[in-house]
């Protein structure tokens, strides 16, 4: 149930990211919409990934929740720099387009830092 509920809140920050993507495009430009909106889906998902309120649903599990930080730390910075990048080699396509790919891609790359970090011995 661990994965789940990983799983759960990633994706809680990053519709918190989409969502205000959308609030902020019609008066910020796409990067500095993202920057400022980039703490509040790293602060949301690691607060999601360590309240107890999803351990109670869940139940909780031996693996320390609190060793993921960084993971998901190194994950946000990442989709924070792909979508720049993609901004920037690709204006034509939406910003928010470009964020969804971002979120997948850095969901993915994110379910692997857990699997590793769960799977580690010692």
């Amino acid at each position: 149930m661990g994965l789940l509920r990983f799983s759960l809140a990633l994706i809680c920050g990053h519709a918190v990211d989409a969502l205000l993507l959308v609030t902020l495009l019609p008066v910020v430009a796409p990067i500095p919409a993202a920057l400022v909106i980039w703490p509040v889906g790293l602060t949301m998902s690691l607060w999601m990934n360590e309240t107890p309120t999803l351990g109670r649903i869940f139940g909780d599990d031996i693996f320390n929740r609190r060793r993921l930080r960084p993971t998901i730390s190194l994950a946000s910075a990442l989709k924070l720099g792909l979508y720049a990048a993609l901004v920037l080699d690709m204006p034509t396509i939406h910003p928010v387009t470009l964020q969804v790919l971002c979120a997948m891609a850095t969901f993915a790359f994110t379910l692997f830092g857990y699997w590793r970090f769960f799977n580690r011995n010692g």
